[in-house]
């Protein structure tokens, strides 16, 4: 029996399930050592586990396995490298929070999804793909939907998606041990603690309280900037942390303050347009030199776009606002081609206008963005602008979005 871990490792049969790529045994071995005494042993262990159960995205049945050993782990105060083990659950859970931020992914609606599926018969479930790839806004996106069903298992596709949510139950069971990590004396611990944290909304009222304590507590910038990111995710709206994580915006670290933003964003319904355009300043920010942090491969001001570009609907013209304002100003540290393609994510949240729209057939804040977009005849003739365009579902050629915009009978 492997020290630490409240059950022996070996009362599993690791044969009997799989990870990505073969079987489960490697994954019982490699859960003994990262309790080893060498550290560059215990990285590559780590290393290991993050390939043969998250990689590329995937869930597999020896990932679920794994899961309360991870947690047993991060529950140990004599283990090793706990924060580790907090950041392969994160994966396990979740996978890429790049994706699952971009698509405002919802625990109720994926859950729901994933019963509903269980139900229906192969056919039912080719039927679906078909109107799936029939239903995309525009051509281009068409053809790469049928590009992807042409090579996809629709079987196969089904199980990922089960394996995906008893991943995810499977870690979520471990709130109140990931909770108990925030007050560890690791700094680092503590911020990869509140990092998975984050993705269970479902336990938004344990994670409320816990966030609420840390924070009024927490002295390490780099960790309470986490704290503040997370509980937006976890808990928002909610008026409790919203002043707690609003207080932090007095911070004299850049990173704090951003995060503060971030939030708050996420904890009001409806944000206003300074705190949106506080947000957008991390967004256009040179955020490289930001070290040690846990979202989106590292990036603040990636993690800031996609936070933005969850808010609601309701945000629509208050970022197009704001976006406007920063084309206005002419910035030479802000970059052109980022601010049209937030500016095109805050007028089609959906991802693009649906084939055929005429101008006038545009609500009057997308007319606004397409407008103000007009008035840059000359980067507007840039390839990768026309190709921005195209992505959106609007017209792409110069003269032929000049003819568009005059369509307002």
């Amino acid at each position: 029996m492997v020290p630490g871990y409240s059950k022996d490792v070996d009362d599993l049969d690791w044969n009997s399930v799989n990870h990505l790529y073969g079987s489960g045994l490697e994954v019982r071995n490699l859960l003994e050592k990262i309790w080893s005494e060498s550290p560059a042993e215990r990285v590559s262990a780590y290393e290991e586990l993050t390939e043969l159960l998250v990689g590329d995205g995937m869930a597999s049945p020896a990932g679920v396995e794994a899961v309360p050993y991870l947690v047993d782990l991060v529950g140990s105060d004599n283990a090793p490298d706990r924060f580790a083990a907090c950041r392969l659950l994160a994966a396990i859970a979740v996978g890429d929070d790049e994706r699952w931020l971009q698509n405002r992914m919802s625990v109720t609606l994926i859950r729901a999804e994933v019963e509903r599926m269980s139900g229906l018969t192969t056919e039912e479930l080719l039927r679906e793909k078909d109107a799936w790839v029939s239903a995309a806004p525009t051509d281009e996106e068409r053809a790469a939907r049928g590009r992807s069903a042409q090579f996809a298992s629709v079987k196969a596709e089904r199980e990922q998606q089960v394996l995906h949510m008893r991943s995810y139950d499977a870690v979520m069971a471990g709130v109140p041990t990931f909770i108990g990590a925030l007050a560890a004396s690791s700094s680092t611990l503590r911020l990869y603690a509140a990092y998975l944290l984050s993705w269970f909304p479902e336990r938004a009222k344990l994670t409320e309280s816990a966030l609420a304590r840390a924070l009024v507590v927490e002295e390490d910038s780099e960790v309470a900037a986490v704290m503040c990111v997370s509980a937006g995710l976890a808990c928002g709206p909610n008026s409790r942390l919203f002043e707690l994580v609003k207080e932090r915006a007095r911070s004299h670290s850049r990173r704090e303050r951003w995060a503060s933003a971030m939030g708050q964003a996420r904890l009001i319904a409806q944000p206003s347009r300074e705190l949106i355009a506080d947000l957008y300043d991390c967004v256009f920010a040179r955020t490289r030199d930001i070290h040690n942090w846990p979202y989106v491969y590292g990036s603040m001001s990636a993690t800031a776009s996609l936070i933005a570009q969850s808010l609601s609907d309701k945000s629509s013209n208050e970022r197009i606002e704001v976006i406007i304002g920063r084309l206005a100003m002419g910035d030479p540290e802000d970059d052109t081609f980022r601010l049209f393609r937030a500016l095109l994510q805050a007028a089609f949240p959906s991802g693009s206008a649906p084939a055929g729209t005429p101008f006038r057939g545009l609500a009057a804040h997308q007319r606004k963005a397409m407008l103000a977009v007009a008035r840059y005849e000359g980067l507007r003739k840039q390839p990768e602008i026309n190709h921005m365009f195209r992505h959106f579902g609007l017209p792409f050629e110069h003269d032929s979005f000049n003819e568009w915009l005059k369509d307002v009978s």
